[in-house]
């Protein structure tokens, strides 16, 4: 993703694509950008401040980044911050208050700062009303697993095969998946035994099982020893999740409403309904919007609904993903992102087609902070 000629670069601090930030919040929109021509890449050390007109900040908050955005407003250039987490909300921890001292810092050099949701939007600025820059909301751009790719490794065949074998020994019970990551008391495998109470009760009447991809293997065992439902732990990994997903029904999101979900995205309840699942979710103001197409905080009806389909496509499904391709589609989102850069590269654009044209970007507006 390196171009000589390019004038805005996309920092991070890893740019590890096993965070979903990282892919729908980077890697997509700069290939995305990059297909329309437009003159971005990945930040480059070696190139310097002075390569670049402007330069967007993702799941950036070490000194590296600060140092760079430092020199770029000095330089007199553009500074757009990313955020899609409310750190202020985050688990505590050693490295929190310094991550905040440069969070706070960038934030307050950022000419433009993008937020994920309106919500989160409304919570940053509630802890730092007085930052100056233009704000825009974009979501994030989405994953669709439907055709996944073959599998590449011998750790990932290895891992849909022992799924396979944990669901043949179950054969006629609903499949169900749990999938993230973990914030402390937060978000994650914390809110999963509310959802496994629910799946327990409705394993009375309906063979059931669950299958948890996550990141911490250690917890999931601590947390899984009282479960009564069958179960397996699977890490995630991006050869095998698209495949593991695709192999179950039902997706199971449960959340507790705090400080930290409250402002998250669409993006998990997205993932498995354009797989093809099914959703059971607790509800924040992100999901609302998939309420007609999704269950949302009823557990034991939306399990028995889509036991029901078992054998047959819920067209539930079918519909949402209909929306989720009307109103965050790449061209949709992707087209925000071009909104949001061309002003940067208004002189540097290889080429502007009707894709380009203001009607098609213009879907979330930039504003000047809320007064508090």
């Amino acid at each position: 993703m390196s171009n000589n000629d390019a004038v805005i670069g996309w920092h991070a601090t890893s740019y590890d694509p096993a965070l979903a930030s990282i892919r729908l919040r980077l890697l997509q929109p700069v290939s995305y950008l990059q297909e329309k021509g437009v003159l971005v890449e990945i930040y480059d050390p070696e190139k310097g401040v002075n390569s670049y007109e402007g330069v967007i900040f993702s799941k950036s908050m070490g000194q590296d980044a600060l140092d760079i955005a430092r020199a770029l407003k000095a330089a007199g250039k553009t500074v757009v911050y990313d955020i899609c987490d409310n750190i202020f909300e985050a688990k505590a921890s050693g490295k929190k208050q310094k991550r905040l001292r440069i969070l706070r810092e960038m934030l307050a050099l950022a000419d433009v700062i993008v937020f994920s949701t309106p919500v989160l939007r409304d919570q940053i600025l509630a802890r730092m009303p007085d930052l100056a820059a233009q704000t825009v909301v974009i979501p994030d751009m989405l994953e669709d697993f439907s055709n996944p790719p073959a599998l590449r490794n011998v750790a990932s065949r290895w891992r849909v095969a022992a799924l396979r074998r944990f669901h043949a020994n179950h054969r006629g019970a609903l499949r169900c998946i749990w999938f993230g990551k973990c914030q402390g008391n937060l978000a994650g495998l914390v809110h999963v035994d509310a959802a496994v109470r629910e799946l327990e009760v409705f394993a009375q009447s309906h063979a059931v099982t669950l299958t948890v991809v996550g990141n911490k293997r250690l917890l999931y065992w601590m947390a899984s020893r009282k479960w009564r439902i069958p179960h397996i732990y699977l890490p995630w990994a991006a050869d095998s999740f698209p495949h593991v997903l695709r192999s179950h029904e039902v997706a199971v999101i449960p959340l507790e409403r705090n400080g930290y979900t409250v402002g998250k995205t669409i993006n998990r309840p997205a993932t498995a309904i354009n797989a093809g699942l099914g959703v059971i979710a607790g509800s924040i103001d992100a999901y609302e919007e998939l309420r007609p197409h999704i269950e949302l905080d009823d557990w034991q009806r939306g399990l028995a609904h889509y036991g029901r389909f078992r054998e047959s496509s819920d067209p539930r499904i079918d519909l949402a993903r209909a929306h989720l391709s009307q109103h965050h589609g790449t061209q949709r989102t992707g087209g925000a992102w071009l909104q949001l850069v061309l002003p940067l590269v208004t002189q540097n654009v290889l080429a502007v087609g009707p894709a380009h044209s203001a009607s098609s970007a213009t879907i979330f507006p930039m504003q000047r902070p809320i007064a508090q």
